[in-house]
């Protein structure tokens, strides 16, 4: 084990250096988290709302997989330039999201404002982009999540439950919440220990988002097969 400029000491496995072990791991248990989710929605009825938050599930599956080797385990390795695919894929899974949200809010707003909150999400979605790629700058990653999970998925899942008192939109909102938490440890930099960092406790919050995004989806199934 050798002391680093990481937030954790190295480990040496075979020969092979991995930094920031637990941080690494925690980001794979979300990918765990996810697949598992887009497992159980598999089941579910395939509908157009069913299929988008699979792709966000996926996507931010990959994603954080990706983040968890190329900005973490094995960062001594790898130039910065391995981390903008999760990036970009972290980005696309969230404008997935949204459009999942555009589409069951749809009968609440019309197809007029439907139509313009889709446009929206593609345009916001490939500007930043072209952002990130010019500039490899994190933040503007968080921007995009900022706006697509507060701005556009939280202002329509809490107009339809304002709307319907359905559960449905509520566990999104909650999922909101957990991911609020996770940046506000992060921001916060509350490391109670060594090897459960900020990040440690972001990423486990992670979890508790995506779950709750996955008993959105399901319960959103429920409500279409009462007819409501």
């Amino acid at each position: 084990m050798g002391e680093t400029h990481y937030l954790q000491p190295d480990l040496y496995f075979g020969g092979i250096r991995v930094t920031e072990f637990s941080i690494a791991l925690t980001s794979v248990l979300i990918t765990a988290v996810c697949w598992y989710a887009w497992a159980r929605l598999g089941r579910q009825e395939r509908t157009d709302e069913n299929r988008l938050f699979r792709i966000f599930l996926l996507l931010m599956g990959f994603s954080t997989l990706i983040g968890g080797l190329a900005g973490h385990a094995f960062l001594s390795y790898l130039p910065f330039i391995f981390k903008v695919p999760g990036w970009g894929l972290g980005m696309l899974a969230v404008s997935a999201l949204e459009q999942a949200s555009i589409l069951r809010a749809k009968p609440y707003i019309g197809p007029r404002w439907a139509r313009i909150l889709f446009i929206v999400n593609v345009v916001e979605f490939a500007v930043v982009l072209c952002l990130v790629l010019v500039t490899l700058w994190f933040p503007w990653v968080e921007i995009h999540t900022a706006f697509g999970m507060v701005l556009i998925v939280g202002t329509l899942e809490g107009w339809m439950y304002y709307k319907t008192r359905e559960r449905t939109h509520l566990y999104i909102l909650y999922s909101i919440l957990f991911a609020a938490a996770a940046a506000g440890a992060h921001i916060a930099k509350f490391s109670p220990h060594t090897w459960f960092t900020f990040f440690d406790i972001g990423h486990v919050l992670m979890c508790g988002s995506i779950l709750m995004i996955m008993k959105s989806a399901i319960k959103g199934n429920d409500f279409r097969e009462q007819g409501a």
